[in-house]
C-alpha cells in the first residue's frame, strides 16, 4: 500500500473504493460457489480476507470524510460510505456466511477462531439474519438511516464554527 502524499481527488477515492469494493464482492462470489466442507482455510480466511478488503475501504472513506479540504470529496466520501454499509449489511444478512459458521466444526479450531464464529453468528443474528425477507429488508432501511443519521450529525459538528472562551479571559466572562 503506497504512503498518501496528498489528498486523493474525487475520481481517485471513487476508484480506490469501487476496486475494493468489486474485490470483496468477487471473494464473496467465489466464497460462496466453494462451499462445504467449511474450514479455517476454506471458509474463515476467505471470510477474513473480504472483511479486511471492506474495512480498508470503509476506513478510507470514514477519515477522508472528515479531513479533507474540498466539500465534493466529503460529499462522496459520504456515498460511498452508505455503499460500503449496504455491502457490509448484506453480508451480514448473508444466509450463505451464515450457513457457512452454523456448520463450521468448532472443535477443529483454535479457541480465538471458535470465538471468532461464536461473535460472527451472534452479530449475524443481530443483523437479521434468520428474519423472514420482509424483516430482513426492514433491517437494512433501518441500518441505513442509521448511517445517514450519523453522517447528519458529523457533517454538523464538522462545520460548526462556534468558538469556546478559553483561558482565563475567557473563564471570566462565563
Amino acid at each position: 500500500m503506497a504512503i498518501m502524499t496528498a489528498p486523493p481527488s474525487v475520481g481517485e477515492l471513487r476508484e480506490r473504493t469501487e476496486r475494493r469494493l468489486e474485490r470483496a464482492t468477487e471473494m464473496l462470489a467465489d466464497l460462496r460457489r466453494r462451499g462445504a466442507p467449511y474450514t479455517q482455510q476454506t471458509f474463515l480466511e476467505p471470510l477474513n480476507d473480504i472483511q479486511i478488503e471492506l474495512s480498508n475501504a470503509q476506513l478510507d472513506v470514514s477519515l477522508l470524510k472528515e479531513v479533507h479540504p474540498e466539500p465534493e470529496v466529503r460529499q462522496t466520501c459520504e456515498e460511498l460510505q452508505l455503499r460500503l454499509s449496504r455491502f457490509a449489511t448484506e453480508l451480514q444478512q448473508d444466509r450463505d456466511i451464515y450457513k457457512g459458521h452454523r456448520e463450521i466444526d468448532l472443535a477443529a479450531l483454535d479457541s480465538h477462531a471458535r470465538r471468532f464464529v461464536e461473535l460472527a453468528r451472534m452479530d449475524m443474528r443481530r443483523a437479521g439474519v434468520e428474519l423472514p425477507d420482509a424483516d430482513r429488508d426492514r433491517a437494512k432501511e433501518l441500518r441505513q438511516r442509521m448511517v445517514q443519521l450519523a453522517q447528519e450529525y458529523a457533517r454538523i459538528l464538522r462545520e460548526d464554527v462556534r468558538t469556546v472562551p478559553s483561558g482565563p479571559a475567557g473563564c471570566a466572562r462565563m
